[in-house]
């Protein structure tokens, strides 16, 4: 074998070894809960979401994380279990249902509660910052009541180094905006809308 094919050789069996030793780490935007012996046992309204927008620099699997003013790096071994569409919806769907909770089940059908929600911004900064900027339009339905709230929420929670509390800096992010969307939905409800929640 001629010397350049033994380094070609020897560089790929490298590359190999390399890819080989990754180790990948899996995230989650659906946070547990604190008490599970806490978690609703009768759905206090039928919540439906639909993400309508969210970036398309973090719309994928591996995280993307800013650097500082001007760089960002995706994460090849970070990686959402599911795409962050799909994260966002299933995080806030549980979120509403803890913040809407029943704890005794009722013969009355439940409200209806309809949400569209568009990310304008999604990025962190281990060390810094996790931030969600959306809007959302809520609509509340039932046999007395017939609401619609249209609404902003800027979000931003202080984290600290590394990723997986990166992660749960979302997750609080994710938490409060569910607790927004939990108030305006009572007060439709109580037909007593009187604005968003500030954020």
């Amino acid at each position: 074998m001629i010397p350049g094919s033994r380094l070609m050789s020897a560089l790929l069996a490298a590359a190999l070894a390399a890819c080989a030793s990754a180790t990948l780490h899996f995230h989650t935007l659906v946070a547990g809960p604190a008490d599970p012996a806490s978690e609703p046992i009768a759905p206090a309204a039928s919540i439906d979401i639909s993400v309508v927008h969210v970036p398309p620099a973090a719309d994928r699997l591996e995280l993307v994380v800013r650097r500082n003013d001007s760089e960002a790096s995706i994460l090849n071994e970070e990686l959402w279990v599911a795409p962050l569409t799909e994260e966002l919806r299933s995080a806030l769907w549980l979120e509403l249902r803890r913040e809407l909770r029943s704890a005794t089940a009722t013969n009355r059908s439940p409200p209806r509660i309809a949400i569209r929600l568009d990310v304008r911004r999604f990025e962190g900064m281990p060390g810094r910052y996790a931030l969600i900027d959306a809007s959302w339009r809520l609509s509340v339905s039932s046999p007395t009541v017939n609401r619609v709230m249209e609404c902003v929420n800027h979000l931003v929670e202080p984290v600290g180094n590394g990723y997986p509390a990166l992660v749960r800096g979302y997750q609080r992010a994710v938490a409060a905006l569910a607790q927004n969307m939990a108030a305006a939905a009572r007060e439709a409800q109580a037909d007593a809308a009187h604005g968003c929640v500030p954020s």
